[in-house]
C-alpha cells in the first residue's frame, strides 16, 4: 500500500473545457528553436515524462510580427502543428498551442517589403529592447490582427492541437493593449479598462466563432508589470479578468508577469534566490474566476514540493515548470513514483535555456535537451558489448561520461586525484549565492552510485596504474585551463 505524501494534492486531473489535463503539473510555453519534428520530441520527452499539460512557445499570428519563412495564419501550416503535437498527443497529453503578437517588442522586417518596418502596437511607445518605434494601430490593423489569430487558432485545431493559449503578457501586443503604461489611446481600443480589455475579448469571440466550442481557449495575462500605477497592478489584472470572465469565452486564464522594462525578473537565475513571486496574488485571481475554470500560473517555480504547496494552499490549479523540466524531463513522473531524489535539479545558470535565446535549446545538467530525435530517453541505447571503462577525472566531464557510459551497461570506474569529485564545479558552488551549481555534482554522483560505477578518490592515475588496471577503454577527463590570451567568440 502506498502511503500517502504531500505531493498527492499534485495528481489529480484538470478539466480545461473540453481537455483533460492528466495532473496539476503542466509545461509552460518557452522558446526552444526547433523545427517541427525536433520540436515533437522536444515536448514527448516531457509527456513521456509525467506532465500532465503541455503548452508549446507562441506562433506568431500576422506578417509584422512573424519570422521570416513562418506564416502560422496561412493553411498549409497545420502540417507543421500536426508535426509536433502528435507525438505527445499518442501518449495521452494535450498539447494547446500558443499564439501571439509581439506588439511593441518586435523588431523590424526587413525580409518582406510590404511590413518591412512595421512594428505595430496600440500607441507610439518603444520598446526597452529592441528600440523600434511602433506605429500606431489603425482600423484595418486591429481587424488584420484579430482575422490573424483566427486563422492561426483555425489551423492549430486543424492540425490536432488541443486548444490555443492567446498571449497577452510580457508587453507583447494583447498586453500593450491592456496595459495603463502601453496603451495611450483615446478611442474605443484605449482609455479605461474596458476599452483596453476589448481587443482581447474581440479576439476571443473570433477565434470562439471561428473554432468552435469542442475546443480549448485560454488567455495568459501579466499579473503584474512592476511599473507602479502607471502600467498593469494585480489589481488592474482583477479588472481585467473580471471583464473577460463575464463572457465565458477563456477555458482558462495563465497567469505571468513583467514585460520588457523588467525582462531580468522574466528568468531570474538561481542566484536570484526569487522563487514563486505570482503565488500569493494568484489567490485572489482564482478566487474571481469562482471555480468555473481553472488557474494556471508559472515563474521561478523550480522544483514539485513547491508547486504542491501552490497548490495545497489554493493559490492556482496548475502550476507550470520551465527549466526543471528541461533539466529533466522525468521530474514529474519521478515525484509520482517516489523518486524524488533521483531528480536532476536544475542549477539556474540559465546559459542554454536564456542566454542563447533564439538558438536551439541546450541545457547545462540535461545534454539531451533539443537533441530528443538523437539521444531521447525513448531511444534503445544498450552497448552492444559491454566493455570495462576506465574514467580518469571526477570533474564534470569525467562524473557524465561514466553516468551516460554506465547507463548503456558498460562497467565504469572512475579515479579523482582528489578527495572530492566536481573539479571547477566545487568551486564555483563556494561563490555566494551560487550553491546551486552543485546540485550537478551531487545528482551526478548519485547516480553514478545507483549505477554502480566504482568510484576511487584520492587516486593518482599514473602510467604504471592505469596499464596495471588493464581496462578495455581509458578515457582521459582531466579538465581545461583557463585561455589567457583574450580570445572571445563575442570579439572579432
Amino acid at each position: 500500500m502506498t502511503m500517502p505524501t504531500a505531493l498527492d494534492v499534485l495528481w489529480e486531473p484538470v478539466r480545461i473545457g473540453p481537455v483533460q489535463a492528466l495532473n496539476r503539473i503542466y509545461l509552460p510555453a518557452h522558446q526552444v528553436s526547433l523545427p517541427p519534428l525536433a520540436y515533437g520530441a522536444y515536448l514527448a520527452e516531457r509527456a513521456r515524462g509525467g506532465v500532465g499539460l503541455i503548452v508549446t512557445h507562441g506562433f506568431h499570428v500576422h506578417p509584422a510580427s512573424a519570422r521570416a519563412g513562418v506564416s502560422p495564419w496561412e493553411p498549409g501550416w497545420a502540417d507543421a502543428v500536426r508535426a509536433f503535437v502528435t507525438p505527445s498527443k499518442r501518449l495521452g497529453v494535450p498539447v494547446i498551442v500558443q499564439v501571439t503578437h509581439m506588439g511593441a517588442s518586435g523588431t523590424r522586417r526587413t525580409d518582406d517589403i510590404a511590413h518591412w518596418g512595421a512594428v505595430l502596437a496600440p500607441s507610439q511607445l518603444a520598446s526597452p529592447v529592441h528600440r523600434a518605434m511602433p506605429k500606431p494601430m489603425e482600423e484595418d490593423d486591429i481587424r488584420a490582427v484579430i482575422d490573424g489569430f483566427a486563422a492561426t487558432c483555425a489551423n492549430v485545431q486543424a492540425g490536432g492541437g488541443d486548444g490555443v493559449e492567446i498571449h497577452g503578457s510580457h508587453g507583447y501586443l494583447l498586453s500593450n493593449f491592456l496595459s495603463p503604461y502601453w496603451n495611450r489611446r483615446d478611442d474605443e481600443w484605449g482609455g479605461d479598462t474596458e476599452r483596453r480589455a476589448r481587443l482581447a475579448l474581440e479576439i476571443g469571440r473570433a477565434v470562439r466563432a471561428r473554432c468552435g466550442s469542442d475546443f480549448a481557449i485560454g488567455i495568459k495575462l501579466s499579473l503584474d508589470e512592476y511599473l507602479g500605477d502607471a502600467g498593469t497592478t494585480p489589481e488592474e489584472t482583477l479588472r481585467v479578468v473580471a471583464l473577460l470572465e463575464a463572457e465565458r469565452l477563456f477555458d482558462y486564464v495563465c497567469l505571468s508577469h513583467t514585460d520588457y522594462h523588467q525582462n531580468h525578473r522574466l528568468v531570474p537565475p538561481q542566484s536570484s534566490g526569487e522563487t514563486a513571486p505570482l503565488a500569493a496574488n494568484a489567490a485572489r485571481v482564482r478566487e474571481a474566476l469562482r471555480g468555473r475554470i481553472p488557474l494556471l500560473i508559472q515563474g521561478s517555480v523550480r522544483d514539485i514540493a513547491t508547486a504542491a504547496n501552490i497548490v495545497e494552499h489554493g493559490q492556482s490549479d496548475m502550476v507550470g515548470l520551465v527549466r526543471a523540466q528541461i533539466a529533466d524531463p522525468e521530474i514529474v513522473r519521478k515525484a509520482q513514483e517516489g523518486r524524488t531524489d533521483q531528480t536532476r535539479r536544475c542549477v539556474g545558470a540559465n546559459q542554454g535555456c536564456w542566454r542563447r535565446l533564439g538558438q536551439n535549446v541546450s541545457c547545462t545538467v540535461n545534454p539531451e535537451a533539443g537533441r530528443e530525435l538523437q539521444f531521447g530517453a525513448a531511444l534503445p541505447r544498450p552497448a552492444a558489448t559491454p566493455r570495462t571503462l576506465l574514467v580518469i577525472g571526477g570533474g564534470p566531464g569525467g562524473l557524465k561520461f561514466a553516468d551516460s557510459a554506465a547507463a548503456r551497461g558498460h562497467r565504469v570506474t572512475l579515479w579523482e586525484r582528489t578527495d572530492r569529485l566536481g573539479g571547477q564545479i566545487r568551486r564555483a558552488g563556494l561563490l555566494p549565492d551560487y550553491g546551486s551549481w552543485n546540485f550537478l555534482v551531487d545528482d551526478l554522483e548519485a547516480s553514478l552510485r545507483r549505477r554502480g560505477v566504482e568510484i576511487v578518490l584520492r587516486r593518482e592515475a599514473t602510467a604504471d596504474a592505469v596499464a596495471a588496471f588493464g581496462a578495455d577503454e581509458v578515457v582521459v577527463a582531466t579538465g581545461a585551463r583557463w585561455q589567457r590570451g583574450g580570445r572571445s567568440m563575442f570579439r572579432t
